[in-house]
């Protein structure tokens, strides 16, 4: 069997290549990929990468075309979503409950996400129903969101600002809300312009109170206008230069939570220790692997709580990939979430 998917790296080279699934083994399924969403990993490959092409795409969905004789979880004709890193559910953490701290992983083996079809171990599929093809798709990064909530471990009415305004701040920001939040904030870039006006308008539309446009001088100062003692919790989902203004913005006792992640070198700050450690700031890493709140988003998205078409604002085939991409990176179009139907 084969398939045709993308890769890519800097600046915006994409590939469409043909390439050889091989036979659906005993515990595999193949997928028909109906829609995957650009992610800012994917944006940061094709903006900053001088490696070698990477293929493209971790999020998305699709129909069960065939499953391996040991499957039992999915059939063919189902409509799925795809865990891009599931838990193995047989190492000593999974075993014993801690399922976050898995190491020995399941993912698509270095296959391409954005591609006509999808080739995977079973355990990675979660079923759906009530959802487009589309808004199924947000289903892996509206997870990332829970996570980053889940684990900052807002306690019921408290103070919470959100650095970066790309979907997975806006994703947070909501599920904060959702989670009891008393007041949510978020720091952004480009108020005055189309795409960064766009990005707050939604922010507001979510039920943000507080927006913050960012710049050289950071904004904790802002903050405290509004939150004298700092907020109670911060999470970062933009590039590590933030981080520094992050750890400013938080109370004493309080929590600064990080996914945001850069390439290239930029992923190395300075950071005030004395402040962190005098504070008693708990700084914490965050990463959403393995897949854990595929079920919740997926019910988020259905309940429209967390509304698809809020955030998927661009659509595009295999064709007109590469000139959409361009648009978002340089900004020249305000751009939420880009999903690839490769039907199209």
């Amino acid at each position: 069997m084969k398939a045709t998917g993308l890769f890519g790296r800097k600046y915006v080279n994409v590939e469409k290549r043909e390439y050889e699934l091989g036979a659906v083994g005993p515990n595999e399924a193949l997928v028909e990929v109906k829609a995957s969403g650009v992610c800012g990993t994917d944006l940061n490959f094709l903006r900053d990468s001088d490696d070698d092409f990477h293929p493209l795409g971790h999020e998305l969905s699709g129909v069960v075309l065939e499953t391996g004789d040991c499957v039992k979880n999915v059939r063919p004709g189902d409509k799925v979503v795809v865990e891009d890193v599931a838990a193995c559910g047989t190492c000593r953490d999974c075993q014993e409950g801690r399922i976050s701290l898995c190491r020995n992983l399941i993912d698509g083996g270095g296959r391409p996400g954005m591609a006509t079809h999808y080739k995977v171990d079973s355990r990675c599929l979660v079923p759906f129903e009530g959802l487009s093809f589309e808004a199924a798709s947000l289903t892996e990064p509206l997870a990332v969101g829970i996570t980053a909530v889940h684990e900052s471990e807002i306690p019921f009415g408290a103070s919470v600002v959100v650095f970066g305004h790309g979907p997975i701040g806006l994703f947070a920001a909501r599920c904060a809300l959702l989670s009891g939040a008393g007041s949510v904030g978020i720091v952004g870039t480009g108020r005055e312009t189309p795409f960064g006006r766009k990005r707050f308008e939604v922010a507001e539309e979510l039920g943000v109170k507080h927006l913050f446009d960012g710049g050289p001088d950071g904004v904790s100062g802002k903050v405290r206008e509004i939150f004298s003692d700092g907020v109670d919790r911060v999470i970062v989902t933009a590039p590590p230069v933030v981080v520094p203004d992050a750890i400013d913005c938080c109370r004493f006792g309080g929590r600064v939570s990080v996914l945001g992640l850069s390439f290239g070198g930029r992923e190395t700050v300075p950071l005030n220790v004395n402040r962190i450690v005098f504070n008693k700031i708990d700084v914490k890493g965050v990463i959403a692997e393995p897949a854990m709140h595929f079920r919740r988003a997926i019910d988020l998205l259905k309940s429209k709580a967390v509304d698809a078409g809020i955030f998927q604002t661009d659509f595009t085939g295999f064709d007109g990939f590469d000139s959409k991409i361009r648009d978002v990176l340089e900004m020249r179009t305000p751009s939420i979430k880009v999903c690839l139907r490769p039907g199209e």
